[in-house]
């Protein structure tokens, strides 16, 4: 009786984003259909073999071969059942307010996205679940290893989690216009989860993959990890109130990933791979976050909320670090800066002591984030001496500073090239665009130019910094005088 009740007590504990989302997935027709066309295809692949009687063949490897066209069966399913059904539906919540569930309950932000997250993580395990006795199957015909079914089906767990948080983040805006690039964005990624399997059949071996594979397939599945939670800092702060603190956890989050991807590329499992890991961590991935973040900042408002300073810590060095966390454009800059200099920092310490492949992709990427961080400060600039820019949404100005900043003078490098006006590539000057068909040697003078770029910038919305700063203090200071 005893466990009876407490069993009673536990469903009040449920998240109620989770109980809903769990009943409108059942109660449609997309799931019916997502799940009866998963077995339907499963039982058609084991019946042409069974038909065609291939798996009387010595080859040994039809095992592996039903293996990957099940995973290749799951994969879609689940697709379309954890990521874009729950991306349509939340859209259409966000479009009218009244089905809107975040408007009816008293709900914080961080519940109403995990539940969200665990109603899509929950019918990916079930579509796991229809899955495992055809898996079954495939291994008792041989050819592939209990290890590798069990390292795949790891592996693409945090993968499919990765495409439904991100349909959560895409659904959060409410807009038609985002699902075209959601459904974009989306069919790349899903192409990639299906040729990865196909891929791994080409370097398999006698005795199934190597433990070099599997042991990068840990590296790279634990980076799926950190996406899902970086997706998840960006959908918490996308439904949060405009007068909130919305920004506090992406930047917390971004400072984690920034310390994190270039060790994470330290247990590659050869020289080689760590190199490329490092590569693609600390070369392609940090700086798209930083570049994020300089955007996010240059969308950010320029007067500090109430709720925001309420919670000023008294004590200088807390009032720093609240300053640099929380939402704001001074610190949302001053941050976006600290990060750049440690980058810098970072790549200048590991070629000091080591020897840096394709050194003049990392200039790249540093010329990049100050460009990045140059187009976000001029548009806070703007937007302070321009009241006609205040009327507009802080991502519209901000899109419209590097559309003409950045993507113009592209447009009309590249009719330079065509034309053989060179003259006029020298428009290209103040956009990454500069890097293209630069020489090794002339690379490092584009970052410099860059550089100045951003200290330009700087100079200009030092003001708006500085003044944030004080209100933080003058914050504190009236929070102390009240408490006395």
């Amino acid at each position: 009786m005893i466990i009876q009740d407490w069993i009673a007590r536990r469903d009040d504990n449920l998240n109620p984003v989770l109980v809903k989302e769990v009943r409108q997935c059942f109660h449609s027709s997309g799931m019916l259909f997502a799940s009866g066309l998963l077995l339907l295809l499963e039982l058609l692949l084991l019946a042409v073999i069974q038909f065609m009687g291939l798996h009387q063949s010595n080859s040994g490897s039809w095992g592996w071969i039903i293996f990957v066209g099940l995973l290749e069966v799951l994969i879609l399913s689940a697709v379309l059942v954890g990521s874009f059904m729950p991306a349509m539906r939340y859209t259409a919540e966000r479009r009218t307010r009244e089905l809107d569930f975040s408007t009816m309950i008293n709900l914080s932000p961080w519940k109403l996205i995990s539940g969200k997250l665990a109603s899509s993580a929950l019918m990916i395990g079930l579509l796991y679940s229809l899955c495992l006795p055809f898996m079954v199957i495939a291994y008792f015909m041989r050819g592939v290893t209990m290890v590798e079914m069990l390292a795949l089906a790891l592996f693409y767990w945090p993968a499919l989690l990765l495409a439904a948080q991100t349909g959560i983040l895409f659904g959060a805006s409410g807009h038609r216009g985002v699902i075209g690039v959601y459904m974009t964005s989306l069919f790349g990624f899903a192409v990639a989860l299906l040729a990865y399997p196909v891929m791994l059949s080409y370097q398999r071996d006698g005795g199934g993959l190597s433990g070099e594979t599997l042991e990068a397939m840990a590296v790279w599945g634990v980076l799926l990890v950190l996406m899902t939670g970086m997706m998840y800092m960006y959908s918490v702060a996308a439904v949060s109130h405009v007068t909130g603190n919305r920004v506090f956890g992406v930047r917390i989050y971004t400072i984690g990933m920034f310390v994190v991807l270039p060790l994470l590329a330290a247990f590659g499992p050869d020289r080689e791979m760590r190199w490329n890991m490092f590569g693609w961590f600390f070369g392609t991935l940090v700086p798209l976050l930083l570049i994020t973040l300089s955007a996010i900042a240059g969308c950010e408002r320029r007067e500090l909320t109430n709720r925001v300073l309420e919670k000023t810590p008294r004590m200088w060095w807390r009032r720093w670090i609240y300053f640099l966390l929380s939402s704001g454009v001074g610190g949302g800059v001053a941050l976006t800066w600290i990060l750049m200099i440690a980058y810098v920092a970072v790549f200048f310490l590991v070629r000091l002591f080591c020897r840096v492949p394709d050194v003049n992709s990392y200039y790249v990427a540093m010329g990049t984030l100050f460009y990045a961080i140059f187009y976000a400060e001029l548009t806070l600039f703007l937007r302070g001496i321009w009241t006609q820019y205040n009327y507009l949404p802080p991502w519209l100005d901000y899109l419209l500073t590097v559309g003409a900043i950045a993507f113009i003078p592209v447009l009309i490098g590249g009719m330079a090239s065509l034309t053989n006006e060179q003259d006029l590539i020298f428009f290209m000057v103040s956009s990454p665009g500069v890097f293209l068909g630069a020489s090794a040697r002339v690379v490092p003078a584009f970052v410099l130019l860059s550089c100045f770029f951003a200290l330009g910038g700087l100079y200009l919305v030092w003001p708006d910094i500085s003044r944030q700063f004080r209100d933080y203090k003058m914050a504190a200071d009236a929070l102390e005088d009240t408490e006395e």
